[in-house]
């Protein structure tokens, strides 16, 4: 059911090229929201349908409670989306278009993580508080290793993507540009600060969907809501490298299958961040060894 789903939406998405080429083509304009709505809404939709008919598991779909945090969610992911062209003008005018694009790239992830971080702490407090601790944040102790073998398992399917052109026309997101010479520093520095909120950002997303979307589901899906988090994380992806979007399917299930039983995100936490810097380091020495930087 997922499999195919999410098979039918990658094909469609990237024969189409329908994310950047088509629904891009709206952002920053008023509509972009409804759209982004309808973008959201279709996976969470199918599956919540969809889980319900096969495992007949159908309590969910007469509570409003598990409607509105449907809905709290989608609307967590438009503004997060869309923060940025709340202020892109602000940068414009203010800031010297030398370091605009420096500023630009912790700012969008520091705004957009509080956007996802602040809503869901506010929900916990007020509705879940009682019943369970903190979405994935428990204090048992971590047992680093499993993790630590999944990313070192990982790494060599990394370092081939790092060949393939799309990819490095995508990493890393903050590439050398004016901002090194007006400032009179070398790349590593700015690119450190612009990690530094990178990482930031995983932390929001591994807080919304493996915490979140897995551990405050349960409630109405139990094991479904591994399913409902993955079809979401996989649209997230869209307009990214088609092999990172089917990366996400992967990663996404055996991250959602970690937190449900851990109850923990921590683990997944160091996946993600392991993944995203590694991308970002076997980009990098790609580009050196082709002389781009």
């Amino acid at each position: 059911m997922l499999v195919l789903f999410l098979g039918a939406s990658l094909t469609f998405n990237y024969t189409l090229d329908f994310e950047n080429s088509i629904l891009e083509k709206y952002a920053g304009q008023k509509i972009y929201n409804v759209y982004l709505f309808l973008f959201y809404s279709v996976p969470l939709l199918f599956l919540s349908l969809a889980y319900a008919y096969f495992y007949d598991r159908k309590l969910h779909l007469y509570s409003q409670s598990y409607w509105f945090t449907i809905l709290f969610v989608i609307l967590i992911l438009i503004f997060s989306e869309t923060s940025f062209y709340l202020y892109r003008d602000w940068l414009r005018t203010e800031i010297p278009i030398e370091i605009s694009q420096f500023i630009s790239s912790f700012i969008s992830e520091l705004i957009s993580s509080s956007i996802i971080i602040i809503p869901i702490l506010c929900y916990w407090y007020w509705v879940d508080r009682k019943n369970i601790p903190l979405y994935g944040f428990q204090k048992n102790s971590l047992n680093l290793k499993p993790y630590l073998w999944l990313l070192l398992f990982m790494s060599p399917f990394i370092l081939w993507a790092s060949f393939q052109q799309d990819f490095l026309n995508y990493y890393p997101e903050y590439k050398p540009g004016l901002a090194e010479n007006y400032l009179g520093w070398p790349y590593w520095a700015t690119f450190g600060i612009h990690e530094i909120f990178y990482g930031m950002g995983f932390l929001s997303i591994e807080f919304l969907f493996r915490g979140f979307l897995v551990l405050a589901m349960i409630k109405y899906l139990d094991k479904g809501a591994v399913f409902i988090m993955v079809a979401l994380y996989c649209y997230l992806h869209f307009g990214k490298p088609l092999g990172e979007a089917v990366g996400s399917i992967f990663g996404g299930t055996i991250l959602g299958i970690i937190t449900y039983y851990s109850r923990s995100i921590w683990g997944g936490l160091l996946i993600h961040l392991g993944i995203a810097y590694l991308m970002d380091l076997f980009a990098i020495i790609q580009h050196l060894l082709k002389n781009h930087f």
